[in-house]
């Protein structure tokens, strides 16, 4: 923090700013501060389960089960929340699941837990237990053995795609372009949707 003097006319970010900071920009020395979007980028979940263990069909989470799966509440993936909504899911009993997360802040990290807080919230979903973590772009990930920090998209990519029974979040095209798998989630209409649908 260098108590907000300004070093450029022009600045760019992920995130918009909070109110407080904004206040704090604009209110040393007068300064006038524009917020414009010029770029919206999709962020989605992967994950990497073995095609056999599948059973043709892609995985389906909702709310409640990502925010169990993130929060640390489901540690394997016949969890029968999981099972639930994949019936025709059929993996190795007991298999733990590996949870990639940003190590830095991100406004991934942001978009995912802004998600998840939002929607455990919600009288579609009313599962505020299964997320405890808050929002924003660092968070208090847990610190057990299933979860693995990474820097960057790249990071994240590597992790994903090298971790059988893994899973986590990266920009959407990012993903896609590396071939990685997209779980399907359960939208506000009941359906079952990736970022390409």
């Amino acid at each position: 923090n260098n108590g907000n003097v300004a070093y450029t006319d022009f600045g760019a970010g992920d995130i918009p700013m909070t109110q407080a900071r904004y206040d704090n920009v604009t209110g040393a020395g007068g300064r006038v501060m524009v917020h414009i979007p010029f770029v919206i980028g999709g962020v989605s979940i992967f994950y990497n389960i073995p095609a056999a263990d599948l059973g043709g069909q892609p995985l389906d989470l909702d709310a409640c089960a990502l925010a169990g799966i993130f929060n640390g509440n489901y540690t394997t993936w016949d969890h029968p929340a999981i099972l639930a909504l994949n019936p025709s899911l059929s993996v190795p009993a007991g298999s733990p699941i590996t949870v990639f997360h940003r190590i830095r802040g991100s406004s991934s990290t942001t978009g995912v837990t802004k998600y998840l807080e939002q929607r455990t919230s919600a009288a579609e979903d009313n599962c505020p237990q299964l997320w405890t973590r808050g929002s924003g772009s660092t968070i208090n990930w847990p610190t057990t053995s299933g979860f693995s920090p990474r820097s960057g998209s790249g990071g994240m990519a590597d992790g994903i795609s090298s971790t059988p029974y893994s899973i986590g979040y990266i920009d959407s095209g990012f993903g896609h372009r590396l071939g990685l798998q997209e779980i399907k989630l359960k939208n506000r209409a009941g359906k079952f949707l990736d970022s390409k649908e």
